[in-house]
This record gives structure tokens, C-alpha cells and sequence, in this order.
């Protein structure tokens, strides 16, 4: 009996084995992650997850685009100078409100003063009067 040709041979007990070809012996090939790795990579494609159709340029192109529209929705950077002069205008802001508490207290100071000085005059004139009228 000849062989017969093609993908499978009867064995001895009648069953059918298939023969293994050339490929089969690469080890790569036979092992079980490289296995996984093509299945999950079939699957993948059937998904249409495989890479996007976009060249590398493109891809790269539109990231910066996008890194740039972020940069400006966040606002325009500004120079190391502008940041100085930012800072020398919020100190000064700052001296002067804390010049104008010092004035206010100032005054407060001062109107305290003259109230004192009122009543010191109003009490040494009721006095006065009193006496002026319990002599009359």
C-alpha cells in the first residue's frame, strides 16, 4: 500500500494523525506563549484593534496639536520677567494696604484723643456749672 498524499496519514489503529511539517519543529513556533500571543493578536484584528491607519507622522502631529491646545486653554506662558514684574506689583499692593491699615489706626488713635479731649473739657465745664449754680 502507498502512502497517500496530503495534510494526513492513517495511523496503525485507523484514527487519523496529522503529519508535522516543517514548521512544527521551529521552537518558537511550539511555544505556548508565542501560541497566546498569535491568538490574542487574530482576535485583535478581528476587533479592529490593530494599529491605527494614521502614518507616525500623523499620529505624532496630532499629539502635539493637542499638547498645544491644552497649553493654551491653561493660558499664555509668560517670560521670567513678566513673572518678576508680577511679583514686585503684588508686593507693593501689599505695602500699600498695609500702609493704609496703618493710617486707619492712626486716625483711630487720633479720634480717640479728641474724644478724650472733649470729654475732659465737658467734664471740667459741668463741674463748673454746678458749682457756678449751687453758689447762686
Amino acid at each position: 500500500m502507498q502512502p497517500e498524499l496530503g495534510l494526513h496519514s492513517r495511523s496503525p489503529d485507523n484514527g487519523v494523525k496529522a503529519e508535522t511539517s516543517v514548521g512544527d519543529l521551529n521552537p518558537i513556533r511550539a511555544s505556548r506563549t508565542h501560541n497566546e500571543l498569535h491568538k490574542e493578536l487574530l482576535l485583535a484584528h478581528k476587533k479592529g484593534l490593530v494599529l491605527s491607519s494614521r502614518s507616525e507622522l500623523q499620529q505624532v502631529l496630532e499629539r502635539r496639536k493637542r499638547v498645544q491646545s491644552s497649553q493654551h486653554e491653561e493660558g499664555p506662558s509668560r517670560t521670567p520677567l513678566q513673572d518678576m514684574l508680577l511679583r514686585r506689583q503684588q508686593k507693593q499692593l501689599e505695602m500699600k494696604k498695609e500702609q493704609d491699615e496703618e493710617t486707619r489706626g492712626e486716625a483711630q488713635l487720633l479720634e480717640f484723643f479728641r474724644v478724650r479731649q472733649n470729654l475732659r473739657k465737658i467734664h471740667s465745664v459741668v463741674p463748673d456749672k454746678a458749682a457756678n449754680s449751687a453758689v447762686d
